[in-house]
């Protein structure tokens, strides 16, 4: 199977009709209120109802507890997405699979995220390690050349490449990094939520390299 791809940060019921026709193969949710990217559960629940039933659903989450987490699986979502601290309750919470977002300082050599991956909240659990720039959600990617060795440490947990990425730069991400999924966002985005022709444009980009 080749480079899979992730629209994160879906606010609007038409948005779900743009994944189902660039073929995408995860939709993202952020439930955090600083997010403008913010939505309920209740909202959740009606965009996905328009997306197609093979397109996995992530929920976003930043720094939960465990009734949080357990709110989150009582959606449905089919991985849960964590930035942030994860304590050991909300980690043994989880009963779907886990993709653990690291954020990546200007200041992190390899050796610090090297250090994270082998963190307790990294164990069984986690399905995915998802590298992410420093503040996620700003549209700005991290440093590459921290992260080409990873695959080598993560054993059979996935490669998300997340962070600024956007139709001009996500083929030289695959080509670089070669992730197993590439997440975007704010690089799809136009003045009122996600827009089509970029949406298809990644996707292709994508495509094209997977």
């Amino acid at each position: 199977m080749g480079v899979r791809f992730k629209i994160c940060g879906l606010t609007k019921p038409r948005e779900a009709g743009y994944l189902n026709e660039a073929g995408a193969d995860y939709a993202g949710f952020v439930f955090y209120g600083s997010s403008k990217r913010h939505v309920t559960f209740e909202k959740a629940r009606e965009i996905r109802g328009y997306l197609d039933p093979s397109i996995r659903t992530v929920a976003v989450l930043v720094s939960p507890d465990a009734g949080l987490v357990e709110e989150a699986q009582a959606e449905g979502f089919d991985i849960i997405q964590v930035h942030g601290d994860l304590g050991e309750e909300a980690y043994h919470a989880l009963s779907v699979p886990l993709w653990r977002a690291l954020n990546v300082k200007a200041e992190d050599g390899e050796g610090k995220i090297l250090e994270r991956l082998r963190g307790p909240d990294c164990g069984d659990k986690c399905a995915g390690i998802l590298l992410d720039a420093a503040n996620f959600g700003s549209g700005k990617t991290f440093d590459w050349e921290k992260a080409k060795n990873i695959r080598r440490y993560l054993g059979k947990k996935q490669w998300i490449l997340s962070g600024g990425l956007d139709a001009g730069n996500v083929a030289e991400g695959i080509r670089l990094l070669s992730p197993d999924i590439v997440d975007v966002s704010s690089g799809v985005e136009g003045e009122e939520g996600k827009d089509k022709d970029k949406v298809f444009a990644f996707a292709e980009r994508v495509r094209h390299y997977g």
